[in-house]
């Protein structure tokens, strides 16, 4: 099935434009000929034009922005704004470690530092003392001895990709895991790895770079190439599939110290340790899932290839505190653009790089209520009681697979602004991170996180740590079975603690329903009950019939549906992302009864996806992106939906109509 003609000239017209663009009814010339505005659609062949219409024709895109829509039109950044000058204009004496006293003392002494000349020399002087260090370093070892001093002391990371995270075998503890870096000195692996022509344009940085350390310009171009041939190789090493793949995690393997040792040549595994700040875990090894990768950045740690790794060291510190030197050193002025936002919008901006989670807590304070929490939770529970209804029915699943998939949904933890309030406490351990000036913070904020991050080695994993700040308009589905809701999520069109129970079901209910299904996905279908990778935790002949499921849906999606009446979705990229919707409409239909409900349900499920974007951004993210297209989301989920087909009498002919023997289900 096609979308009907009428909706994708809609969304033709209006992605062809470009810049800043008032969408209007009007026709617009797009190509020699004009093209009639658009009116009406009819529900029953385009449900998300239908609903979206007169929205998508008033979005306007700022110059530069690619897309809006649902989630952009949640102003955070507002806010925030409003927030952080509640806070400074208060009289208030705030509690000490306070995120309210954090905020503030952040905020003025962000303003302070513009207009203090000599704390912006200093903090250059600190910048270029410790480019020297770089530059001075006769060894490898020196350089290395710098390299865990830029990370202890500054919270930099270089050589290293080395991270303390959740083990994936055991969710309750933590590890030491080496991920396989997507990019080094702002060269993406992937691309050049498939055209190394597309290397060239990021030489420019690194020479200057090079130059901003005191190279020549003949000295700096010849290192940069050099180092640009080494990345090149180990662009050409890293494993793509594991990189692109919907669920990476399933390729991680536990490597001992001892195979660890055989497969370096030049780096031990303490060296690589000591450069993240990490010495002498008690777990043996570390998590990996790009060997291939490892070893060839290992290669990189000769003698001969000591100037270029002291680009690679400085190009990372410089990526964290150039802006400290952009008045001294123009030519790195470009890296670090002059905002012509507000002084009040760079401050947020700055409290955000420097402390997200306190600015998190100020977030809740501010736009969590109890009565949200107490809608939520009543909605958590009814979704997942809905979900063990699907599960307990469905006739394609063994009564021992059932109890298993019905344990994993009993065991889903559901993390909210409710958590973050119940974990929010006063640190008065922040008042040593503030210093005389500006740069003295943001390092000390720097060093605090990398120490934070090291003091968790050997210690239990608390499942309900926060893995984003709750103002990201946000949603996501953990490995270790947990659901997290931001708080800036529960905002209209998803939540409004004023709006009829369906109408909010339809938003918020089936993002909840979406994360939810994540745990039954194709990739998580094979993460047992206790978030531990484990593909045998269910019967064989069960993950068989998921498997073979599993080609049906990829079938449908590429077969009925199309973007501007010519593209395809990738049906197996989209699969696991496709799975969570279809079981959250499952879901949150399994819940409503009468007509008035469903319909509430259905347009705010259209709703909440509603987006205009760029041609070329919906087109190149059809390659890319998990999720399919807005319009997908909506269409294909509810043309295979009994329920919508019944309210509003599809048939043959009808532009979303799908025979019943080929619409598909997650439990039935």
């Amino acid at each position: 099935m096609h979308i009907k003609r009428l909706s994708a000239l809609l969304i033709v017209i209006v992605l062809l434009l470009s810049g800043c663009v008032d969408v209007v009814t009007e026709s617009t010339e797009t190509t020699s000929e004009s093209v009639a505005p658009i009116t009406s659609i009819r529900a029953q062949d385009d449900y998300y034009g239908y609903v979206n219409l007169e929205t998508l024709q008033n979005i306007t895109l700022e110059y530069g922005e690619t897309q809006a829509g649902s989630f952009a039109n949640i102003d955070t950044e507002q806010q925030l704004l409003e927030s952080i000058l509640r806070v400074i204009r208060s009289t208030e004496k705030f509690p000490t470690g306070s995120c309210e006293q954090i905020v503030r003392d952040a905020y003025l002494q962000y303003i302070d530092f513009l207009e203090d000349d000599a704390a912006q020399a200093r903090a250059c002087r600190n910048v270029e003392a410790e480019l020297q260090k770089i530059a001075g370093a006769q060894t490898l070892d020196e350089l290395m001895a710098i390299a865990e001093e830029l990370t202890l002391d500054y919270g930099c990371a270089t050589f290293s990709n080395l991270v303390v995270q959740m083990d994936f075998f055991d969710p309750d503890e933590y590890a030491v895991a080496w991920f396989p870096a997507g990019e080094i000195c702002g060269v993406p692996l992937e691309e050049v790895n498939e055209n190394t022509y597309l290397a060239e344009p990021y030489e420019k940085r690194i020479v200057d770079t090079l130059r901003v350390m005191g190279k020549s310009y003949g000295e700096a171009e010849k290192i940069a190439h050099e180092w640009m041939l080494r990345i090149i190789d180990v662009a050409w090493a890293t494993d793509y599939e594991i990189a692109n793949a919907a669920d990476p995690f399933a390729y991680t393997t536990f490597m001992t110290n001892a195979e660890l040792d055989a497969a370096l040549s030049n780096v031990s595994i303490r060296n690589f340790e000591q450069m993240a700040g990490i010495v002498d875990p008690p777990y043996g090894g570390w998590l990996i899932m790009d060997k291939g990768q490892l070893t060839a950045i290992d290669a990189l740690f000769v003698e001969d290839n000591l100037e270029e790794l002291k680009a690679w060291a400085a190009y990372d510190f410089l990526a964290q505190y150039g802006v400290f030197i952009t008045s001294e050193y123009p030519i790195y002025e470009e890296y670090f653009p002059i905002s012509h936002e507000t002084a009040e919008i760079r401050a947020i901006e700055y409290i955000h790089d420097t402390f997200p989670m306190v600015l998190s807590d100020l977030y809740v304070k501010d736009h969590y209520s109890e009565e949200t929490d107490r809608q939520l939770t009543e909605m958590f529970e009814e979704i997942r009681e809905s979900y063990r209804d699907l599960i307990t029915g469905s006739d394609w699943i063994s009564s021992d697979a059932k109890l298993l998939i019905l344990q994993k949904l009993d065991q889903i933890r559901f993390i909210t602004g409710g958590t973050a309030l119940e974990q929010m406490e006063d640190d008065p351990g922040f008042l040593e991170v503030f210093g005389d000036d500006l740069f003295e913070t943001r390092r000390n904020a720097e060093r605090r996180d990398i120490a934070r991050s090291i003091e968790k080695i050997g210690r239990p994993r608390e499942r309900t740590e926060f893995g984003m700040p709750m103002h990201m308009v946000n949603a996501c589905y953990g490995y270790d079975n947990t659901v997290t809701i931001t708080v800036a999520i529960c905002s209209a069109p998803f939540f409004d603690p004023a709006a009829d129970y369906y109408t909010n079901l339809g938003g918020l209910g089936a993002v909840i329903a979406h994360e939810v299904g994540h745990a039954f996905d194709s990739n998580m279908i094979r993460y047992n009950a206790n978030g531990v990778y484990d593909p045998s935790w269910l019967p064989p002949e069960d993950m068989d019939a998921f498997r073979t499921r599993n080609q049906i849906v990829r079938e449908y999606f590429e077969k009925h549906f199309t973007v501007f009446d010519v593209y395809r979705v990738d049906g197996q990229l989209t699969l696991g992302e496709n799975y969570a919707d279809l079981g959250a409409m499952e879901c949150i239909t399994n819940i409503a009864r009468t007509g008035d409900e469903y319909r509430k349900l259905f347009e705010n499920y259209a709703r909440i996806w509603c987006e205009l974007s760029l041609n070329s951004a919906v087109i190149e993210r059809l390659s890319e992106d998990p999720h399919s297209p807005a319009i997908i989301r909506v269409n294909a989920i509810l043309a295979t939906t009994d329920a919508f087909c019944e309210l509003y009498g599809l048939i043959e002919g009808d532009g979303m109509y799908v025979p019943p023997e080929e619409r598909i289900s997650r439990w039935k």
